[in-house]
C-alpha cells in the first residue's frame, strides 16, 4: 500500500503550480482590458488590445437612419363584401344579400387642430333579382347609398375642445343595452345584423368641452333633426309590415300602393335644434357620469293616415319625433375579473303608440300616449378565463304614469347576452350574442353565432347565422312578424392605408 505522505506532498505541488499559472493569467486578464481598468477601452466585451486581434482593426461603425416622424394626416378604409342567404326561402328568393360596399377615412391632427372626415358607400346586387316584387321605398333604402359618418374639425384651446361637424358621441356604458345613450340615430335597416361599431350614424353638432384632471364637462348643440335609417313600412325587416297586411280589408287595399314614411320634423329647421349635457369622471376603478338631455325621439310615433288617403297610390305614414327631457346616471368599476356598470334614465313627457296590433290599418289601430319613464340597465363582463370574454346586460323600466294599451311595452324586461372566445393565437373569434324582450320572450328575440378568421393584417372572412323570434301571438315587439327570416351570411373584408 504507497504511503500517504509522498501522495499528499505531489497533491501540494500540483496545487501550487495551478495556482501559479491561474495569478498569471489573471495579471494577463487586467493587462488585456477585463479589469476594473478596462471599461473605457472596449475591456467590457474582451475584445481589448490584448486579445489577441489587433489585426482586424476597428469595426466598422454601423449607421443607423431615424424612424421617420409620425404624419400628420391619414388616409384610410376597407372594402367589404356580404352575402347573405334565407335559411326557409330557397325555394323562392334565396339571395338576402349581394353586397359590396367601401369606407374611406381621413384624419389630421397636430398641436392644436383635429379633422375627420369619414363616407361610406354601398351597392347591393340582390335587388336586380326578381326587382318587380320590391316597391321603390325599399330599393331607395337597400340598393344604392351613401351614408356620411364623422365629418368635423376641432381645435384646442389648453382646457377646452371645440369641435364643429358630422359627430358619433357615445353616452353610457352599455354594450348592447343603454336608455341614456340618445345622442345619435341608428342604421336599422337589418335588425341583428349589424355590428355595434356601424350602428350609430352621425349627426350635425357643436359640442364644447372642458377637462381638467379626470374630470370632463361638455355642451352640445344638435342642428340636425335626423333619425337615422330604418325599413320602409313594408320592407322585409318592418314590423309595420304585418301590422298592416296581416288585417284581410287592409292587406286588399293597398296591394298596389306604395308606402313610405314622412317624418313631421323638417330635418336641418332650427327650431327643432336639441340640447345635450354631460359631466364625466374616470377615477381609479371607477368611473361616473350624469346625463341631461333636451331631444327629439328617435324613434317617433306613428300616425295613421285617415280612409279617404288609402285610395292614392302613394300614401305617406307619419312619424312624428316629439321632445321630451331626460336625466340620467352610469357608472363602471373593475372587481378582479368582473366589469360592473349600470345605467339609470328618467325620460319625462315621451310619446308612445298605443293600440292593437292585429288591428290593420284603420284610424283607430294607433294612436298615442305621453308619459314617464324611469329604466335602468345592469351589466357585468368577466374575462376571468383565458381568451374568453362573458358578458350580461339586463333592463327594465317602470312607468310612474302607464298609459294604457301600449303598443309595445317600454317598460318590458331586456336581457341581452354576448360570449366572445379568441383562439388560434388571436387568429380567429367566436362570438355568439342572445338578445330577448320580455321577461318569456313573449315580444321576440334574436340569436346570432359567427367566427371570424384573420387571413392576414389586412384580410379577414366572417360566416354566421341569424335566427329571430317573433314572440308571442298578438304581442308586439321589434321583430314582430319576421317569422321566415333567418339566414346565413359571409363576410369578406379587406383593409387598406393609402396614406
Amino acid at each position: 500500500m504507497p504511503r500517504p505522505a509522498p501522495i499528499c506532498a505531489a497533491l501540494c505541488a500540483l496545487l501550487a503550480g495551478t495556482a501559479a499559472a491561474q495569478d498569471e493569467a489573471a495579471d494577463t486578464t487586467d493587462e488585456a482590458g477585463w479589469g476594473d481598468e478596462g471599461g473605457d477601452e472596449g475591456g467590457d466585451d474582451g475584445w481589448g488590445d490584448g486579445g489577441g486581434f489587433d489585426d482586424l482593426g476597428a469595426l466598422p461603425e454601423i449607421e443607423v437612419d431615424p424612424p421617420p416622424p409620425p404624419r400628420n394626416a391619414s388616409l384610410t378604409g376597407f372594402l367589404r363584401y356580404d352575402l347573405g342567404l334565407w335559411a326557409t326561402r330557397t325555394e323562392s328568393r334565396p339571395f338576402a344579400k349581394d353586397r359590396v360596399s367601401l369606407d374611406l377615412n381621413f384624419r389630421y391632427r397636430d398641436d392644436r387642430w383635429r379633422i375627420v372626415a369619414e363616407i361610406h358607400g354601398e351597392y347591393d346586387a340582390a335587388y336586380l333579382a326578381d326587382r318587380e316584387r320590391f316597391d321603390q321605398p325599399t330599393l331607395d333604402v337597400y340598393e344604392a347609398r351613401i351614408l356620411s359618418g364623422e365629418q368635423y374639425i376641432a381645435t384646442s384651446l389648453d382646457a377646452f375642445e371645440i369641435t364643429v361637424g358630422r359627430q358619433i358621441v357615445v353616452w353610457g356604458e352599455g354594450d348592447a343595452l343603454s336608455p341614456v345613450d340618445v345622442v345619435n340615430p341608428r342604421d336599422l335597416r337589418e335588425p341583428g345584423l349589424a355590428d355595434l361599431d356601424d350602428l350609430r350614424l352621425g349627426v350635425l353638432a357643436t359640442r364644447v368641452g372642458w377637462f381638467h384632471e379626470g374630470h370632463r364637462v361638455e355642451a352640445m348643440a344638435v342642428h340636425e333633426a335626423y333619425f337615422g335609417e330604418r325599413p320602409p313600412p313594408l320592407g322585409e325587416f318592418s314590423p309595420l309590415r304585418a301590422f298592416v297586411l296581416d288585417n284581410e280589408l287592409a292587406a286588399d287595399l293597398l296591394v298596389d300602393k306604395t308606402l313610405d314614411w314622412h317624418h313631421e320634423q323638417d330635418r336641418f329647421d332650427p327650431a327643432h335644434t336639441q340640447a345635450f349635457l354631460r359631466w364625466s369622471h374616470k377615477g381609479s376603478g371607477l368611473d361616473a357620469a350624469l346625463y341631461g338631455a333636451w331631444a327629439l325621439d328617435q324613434q317617433g310615433v306613428v300616425k295613421l293616415p285617415p280612409l279617404g288617403a288609402l285610395v292614392q297610390d302613394d300614401i305617406e305614414l307619419e312619424l312624428d319625433h316629439g321632445r321630451y327631457w331626460l336625466a340620467g346616471h352610469s357608472g363602471a368599476t373593475t372587481i378582479d375579473a368582473w366589469i360592473v356598470k349600470w345605467e339609470l334614465a328618467a325620460t319625462l313627457d315621451k310619446a308612445y303608440n298605443t293600440g292593437d296590433p292585429e288591428g290593420g290599418l284603420t284610424p283607430d289601430a294607433l294612436g298615442d300616449a305621453t308619459a314617464h319613464l324611469i329604466s335602468g340597465m345592469v351589466g357585468i363582463t368577466w374575462s376571468g378565463l383565458a381568451d374568453t370574454t362573458l358578458g350580461l346586460e339586463l333592463q327594465a323600466g317602470r312607468f310612474l304614469d302607464r298609459p294604457a294599451d301600449l303598443l309595445f311595452p317600454a317598460d318590458a324586461p331586456v336581457i341581452s347576452a354576448r360570449v366572445v372566445r379568441q383562439a388560434m393565437r388571436e387568429k380567429l373569434r367566436l362570438l355568439a350574442t342572445a338578445t330577448v324582450f320580455g321577461a318569456t320572450a313573449e315580444h321576440g328575440w334574436l340569436l346570432r353565432a359567427e367566427a371570424m378568421y384573420a387571413l392576414s393584417d389586412a384580410g379577414s372572412i366572417t360566416a354566421g347565422f341569424v335566427h329571430y323570434g317573433a314572440g308571442d301571438a298578438g304581442e308586439f315587439g321589434p321583430f314582430y312578424g319576421l317569422d321566415e327570416h333567418d339566414r346565413a351570411f359571409l363576410r369578406l373584408r379587406w383593409d387598406f392605408d393609402l396614406y
